[in-house]
């Protein structure tokens, strides 16, 4: 957890799990997903588009297919976002990490998740998300300002090798800090208590964004965000 916006956490996915030079793929489905592209870009990362027309989200078929050709597993890491804010658009998750685990490939599965989580179904360990980036704003109903990585155990293991430089983002840092009940940073303690506000809201207008929904939002991750969704 993060006092950023979302982009920061975006940037905390790709260090924290990525070396320099690595090759990522990213989805094509608004302007969000390029943006999270043209960052990867300015860190040094090799992207690879797969071009959209911003009409439909991302295609299972596609990416089976291009992971198929991958035979020296250069890929690194696949970049989606669920919802698209500035088209509307939704990608089907579940069937991307299927994909994955069926082709056999070592590729993280990254997902922005700022506009959906709270707002439609989300399930980070069912959907086999390796890196689910979150934050305050948007489905969440927060101001911006605050930003939360979910983390796989295969993402943790991709961490130990990881050679991007980082120091802010550090989740090592963070989740020492965090076994001790502590946070490394100043931590956004108004955002805190107005996500929990709006949650206990939820509850008795009888909208279940928790504790009913989100195990499956976000649930037990082995890792960063740990217990997040109950939390909120």
């Amino acid at each position: 957890m993060y006092p950023s916006s979302g982009t920061g956490a975006w940037e905390a996915a790709l260090v924290n799990t990525l070396s320099p030079g690595d090759h990522v793929l990213v989805f094509e489905t608004g302007h969000f997903s390029q943006l999270w592209g043209q960052l990867a870009l300015k860190m040094g990362f090799h992207v690879e588009y797969l071009p959209g027309t911003w009409r439909e989200g991302a295609a299972s078929a596609e990416l089976e297919s291009r992971l198929n050709t991958d035979k020296g597993r250069a890929i690194k890491a696949v970049l989606v976002v669920h919802n698209e804010t500035s088209t509307g658009v939704t990608s089907g998750i579940a069937e991307l990490g299927r994909v994955i685990s069926r082709v056999g490939h070592s590729a993280l599965l990254m997902v922005d998740a700022i506009s959906s989580l709270g707002s439609i179904e989300y399930c980070h360990d069912e959907w086999e998300v390796d890196v689910t980036v979150a934050a305050s704003q948007k489905g969440l109903m927060n101001p911006p300002g605050l930003s939360f990585n979910a983390v796989s155990r295969k993402a943790l293991s991709a961490n130990k090798t990881a050679k991007m430089p980082r120091s802010y983002w550090d989740w090592q840092g963070m989740l020492k800090s965090s076994e001790r009940g502590f946070s490394i940073y100043t931590s956004h303690e108004p955002h805190l208590r107005f996500a929990r506000s709006i949650a206990d809201a939820r509850r008795r207008s009888g909208e279940h964004f928790s504790p009913a929904r989100t195990p499956c939002e976000i649930g037990p991750c082995g890792g960063l965000g740990v217990g997040f969704g109950n939390r909120v």
